[in-house]
């Protein structure tokens, strides 16, 4: 029995088979009628928009009867309604982030968050230069930290905060934390109706801490200890 002549429905080649009891062959191979399966899919998925109201994007599958956006959006949060606007959070350093999508301060930089503190101050005194307030020195933008007065970094008040250079409000930082730690020591010694802690008692008499807790460990008063100067 002769040969039959056809065209492929998918890469229109000519191709010949041998005629059988199957129906009519319209693929040259298995690969072409694959591509051809898969393609007449997508075609459809095009032609069917997703299910929720207003949304004209084409489904991501027949099943899901959902685009691709509000398919993440059920899959992350249970629903397919939008998320609600930020109003800003806390940053790990306590600091208060808020969205500032367009401010002149995130031109440039990834993201849409800004700290509140350095939002609040720019609308209030614009691009500047200022002078640190500490030691004067000429800041901007660029190098600037906004200090805030009262240590109470979720105070973004305008009259709690001022220009600083990163050396002066780094230090402002080492000294806070010092005044904490002291503070917190265990070896408090109270002495002449003042209490401080070993190291801020060393620093007044001259001497090294060990050298304090040396000789308290020996037994000194704490007369004796806080009132004999340094052995030169």
């Amino acid at each position: 029995m002769d040969s039959i002549l056809s065209t492929c429905k998918e890469c229109g080649a000519q191709f010949s088979y041998e005629p059988t009891a199957a129906p009519r062959r319209r693929y040259c191979g298995t690969s072409c009628r694959s591509a051809h399966v898969k393609r007449a899919h997508k075609q459809r998925l095009v032609a069917r928009a997703c299910s929720v109201d207003g949304c004209q994007d084409s489904i991501r599958s027949i099943r899901s009867g959902l685009c691709e956006k509000h398919y993440g959006r059920l899959r992350r949060r249970g629903t397919t309604d939008p998320a609600p606007a930020s109003t800003g959070c806390l940053h790990s350093g306590g600091y208060v982030l808020i969205p500032a999508h367009g401010h002149p301060l995130r031109e440039g930089k990834a993201g849409g968050h800004e700290y509140a503190h350095r939002v609040v101050f720019y609308d209030a005194f614009g691009e500047g230069p200022f002078k640190c307030h500490v030691c004067g020195a000429e800041v901007g933008w660029s190098c600037m930290h906004v200090d805030h007065l009262n240590d109470d970094v979720t105070d973004n008040a305008v009259s709690n905060l001022k220009p600083a250079c990163p050396t002066c409000n780094q230090s402002r930082g080492r000294s806070k934390m010092a005044a904490t730690h002291r503070a917190n020591s265990r070896y408090q010694i109270t002495w002449d109706g003042q209490t401080k802690c070993l190291t801020e008692w060393a620093d007044i008499i001259g001497i090294s801490g060990v050298g304090l807790r040396e000789r308290l460990r020996r037994g000194w008063s704490v007369e004796r200890a806080l009132t004999t100067p340094p052995r030169r």
